[in-house]
């Protein structure tokens, strides 16, 4: 499967744009072979907007979703280094060599609807966009919520809803919160890591030595650090029944 996460100029994927994207295709990564993750930044495309927000007690704009991944407006207007093209079509290539495109994340609807806008807004063709993307995903968080009814421990709730964030996963699987700003990469990976441990009971990283070998050159070094040291992090009596 592909583990997917990407960051956004905001919440709406027709009006808004996709910055930067990272994947792990676990049955790549699971063989040995070439080029298990994807990482990326980029400028955003063109005509999309960043949303933002007047902050009433200084008056001043905020970018909520830029606060969320660390981007600055002029990072993703002008600096990174690849285009929004460029990234979608680098992304499609990498997708096109996987035997398992199922898409797999915490909140992987909103990464779907993104990645399948991004590529109409390209020209691609609804046929071949579907054969990318698909319908279809697992939701990290739906894994969750039945883990911790099956071994009867309390949903955290909020406005009489499901409170699972990432972070709340992380923390039900023996795992640290996300560092911040959100990178997509090691948002990817900690989901990756967190599902595997629901799902089987076990640790699908031994360490973050094995991942420094396969990092893509994308990524920004000084973000290594942020990547947990999965064989210090013990797995819960509760997922190893």
């Amino acid at each position: 499967m592909i583990v997917v996460n990407v960051g956004t100029t905001g919440t709406n994927p027709y009006k808004h744009s996709i910055v930067s994207i990272g994947a792990i295709d676990t049955l790549k990564f699971l063989n040995g072979s070439k080029e298990p993750l994807f990482y990326g930044e980029c400028r955003m495309r063109q005509g999309a907007e960043i949303e933002k927000e007047i902050d009433e007690k200084t008056n001043s704009t905020r970018y909520p979703a830029l606060e969320v991944n660390g981007f600055t407006e002029a990072q993703v207007r002008y600096n990174n280094k690849e285009s929004h093209e460029e990234i979608m079509h680098r992304f499609r290539f990498w997708l096109n060599t996987s035997q398992n495109r199922t898409f797999c994340g915490e909140n992987i609807f909103f990464y779907m609807s993104f990645l399948r806008e991004a590529f109409l807004s390209l020209g691609y063709d609804k046929k071949l966009v579907h054969q990318l993307i698909g319908t279809r995903g697992l939701d990290i968080h739906t894994t969750s919520y039945d883990n911790h009814e099956r071994n009867n421990i309390e949903v955290p709730m909020k406005n009489e809803k499901s409170a699972l964030s990432l972070d709340e996963i992380l923390k039900y699987v023996g795992l640290p919160p996300e560092q911040k700003p959100h990178n997509a990469l090691i948002g990817a990976i900690l989901e990756a890591e967190a599902r595997w441990r629901l799902v089987h009971g076990t640790s699908l990283f031994k360490d973050r030595t094995e991942l420094q070998k396969i990092i893509p050159n994308t990524f920004p070094k000084k973000r290594f650090k942020d990547i947990p040291n999965f064989a210090s992090c013990p797995i819960p009596g509760y997922l190893q029944k």
